[in-house]
């Protein structure tokens, strides 16, 4: 166990030129890929809900049995899918923004190293 400065040194050297190695653990960048799915997936399921539920007591309220609850089916459908496109927008606009960011910060740290 007992090693020399050289044989020391030299390990260090090769343990410097060898690249990073890759982490098992995910990226950020994919947790956030799949909490935004899960959130539109979750709002979808929900709208269709709210509009099948709505459909369902107009139906019970006004005694027109299948009518309300296929017109508020379609309803919840058409909410969900505008949800879904208003969260897509959303998440584009904040990476734009992050993407922007970034190249700035780069510029600032290597002005600092100069």
């Amino acid at each position: 166990m007992s090693h020399t400065p050289e044989e020391l040194a030299r390990k260090i050297k090769e343990a410097k030129g060898r690249p990073p190695a890759e982490s098992p653990l995910p990226k950020a960048g994919m947790s956030m890929d799949s909490s935004m799915g899960m959130r539109m997936g979750t709002d979808f399921i929900a709208s269709i809900a709210v509009g099948v539920f709505l459909g369902y007591w107009i139906d019970r309220w006004l005694g027109i049995q299948p009518f309300g609850m296929i017109a508020f089916l379609f309803l919840g459908f058409i909410s969900g899918v505008m949800r879904m496109q208003r969260l897509q927008k959303q998440e584009t606009a904040n990476e734009d923004k992050k993407n922007k960011k970034e190249p700035e910060k780069a510029a600032e740290t290597t002005k600092d190293h100069d």
